[in-house]
């Protein structure tokens, strides 16, 4: 059912973008101007326990909880009506603690118990970005857009005695929403829908590589991790 209702969202933006090459300029004011120049930030945090959250429903007699936490300034350059470049930074923070659960899939043979795992992730990154605007208002106030970004980020996750290393590169597809709710200022929303990459994992245990693992990712099923708000001020 997911990837039937990520498949329809990326059919949807794809047509909506193509009427936008259809649309007549005499009639629609852009979106985005020529030349402007825009400073923005995203950022998504998110906590859950085991006493308040769905996330751990195939999980019983669970103590623990999750958090996350990104943020990502960016600058950007209309170089062509509702067409923009853009450089963005980012850095992610994520804490996993399970005190005991156990798990009891019986129709996959599955019966674990699970007790004081944790492990902390923290990441760093850069994307370079392509941005098109349809505007959905002839005023030019509010617009859908579809950002493809190629990615770079390096992450380590300490849950010791082990330490990993992860390096990714990605290119990453994500349609979004954006409002003027001043002259300069924007909100938007945006949702991270297909990637395609490659990953570059260590292993460390007691300092001591004991593994590596290079493996090919496409995914396009999106998460409650790959959902941003943000705002951008406009020069």
């Amino acid at each position: 059912m997911k990837k039937i209702l990520t498949l329809s969202l990326l059919l949807l933006t794809f047509t909506v973008l193509r009427a936008a090459n259809a649309d007549s300029t005499a009639t629609r004011k852009p979106f985005m101007q020529k030349n402007s120049l825009g400073l923005g930030v995203q950022g998504v945090y998110f906590n859950m326990n085991s006493s308040d959250s769905q996330a751990f429903q195939l999980l019983t007699g669970i103590s623990g909880k999750v958090s996350f936490m990104r943020i990502a300034p960016s600058f950007s350059w209309c170089y062509h009506r509702n067409q923009m470049l853009g450089i963005r930074f980012s850095y992610t923070w994520a804490e996993l603690q399970v005190q005991n659960a156990s798990v009891n899939l019986p129709m996959e043979g599955l019966d674990l118990n699970i007790s004081d795992v944790g492990g902390v992730l923290n990441r760093f990154g850069g994307a370079l970005f392509h941005r098109s605007y349809f505007g959905i208002d002839r005023r030019g106030i509010c617009a859908i857009y579809a950002d493809v970004a190629f990615t770079y980020s390096n992450a380590r996750v300490a849950a010791a005695p082990n330490n990993n290393d992860l390096r990714s590169i990605a290119l990453v597809f994500s349609p979004g929403f954006e409002v003027f709710v001043m002259n300069r200022l924007s909100l938007n929303f945006e949702l991270g829908l297909a990637k395609i990459g490659y990953n570059f994992a260590r292993n460390y245990e007691n300092g001591v590589l004991s593994g590596k693992s290079d493996t090919f990712m496409a995914n396009i099923k999106p998460s409650l991790t790959d959902i941003n708000f943000g705002l951008t001020y406009y020069l």
